[in-house]
């Protein structure tokens, strides 16, 4: 129904690129929820610090799925700002954990990622990414 009907408000809401949005050879690729590829352990740094997400995504990829989990519990929730060179997005960690985040790196090498909360680390995963064929 959303594509029939709705597509064009569905793209501009998601903000998604032109390049995708009229791409039929999109693929997203998951990691196993029980396996998700590790960006950052232990990671507290309460100022951007670069990170390097290539190792766990294509070359290719155009944008990639973040979630963030507490070391020490989830409940409170504690959030982090993660950037890449052409997007920015707040994350909660608990709600992350239930939808990752996608955040856009096309032709990026690293993210830069900062601890809203200093006192409580986290570890840092990529969930999947989108690729453009």
């Amino acid at each position: 129904m959303i594509l029939e009907y709705y597509y064009r408000e569905f793209v501009e809401k998601l903000n998604v690129d032109q390049l995708t949005a009229s791409s039929q050879n999109v693929r997203t690729t998951f990691w196993d929820p029980d396996q998700p590829q590790v960006i950052a352990e232990n990671f507290n740094s309460t100022s951007f610090r670069k990170l390097y997400a290539y190792s766990s995504v294509s070359p290719t990829a155009s944008g990639i799925y973040i979630t963030i989990k507490p070391t020490d519990k989830n409940i409170p929730s504690t959030q982090c700002i993660i950037r890449s060179s052409i997007d920015e997005i707040a994350i909660d960690s608990f709600q992350s954990q239930l939808q990752p985040y996608l955040l856009k790196i096309e032709g990026t090498d690293s993210i830069e990622a900062m601890n809203l909360d200093g006192n409580r680390n986290v570890n840092i995963y990529c969930r999947g990414y989108i690729d453009i064929l």
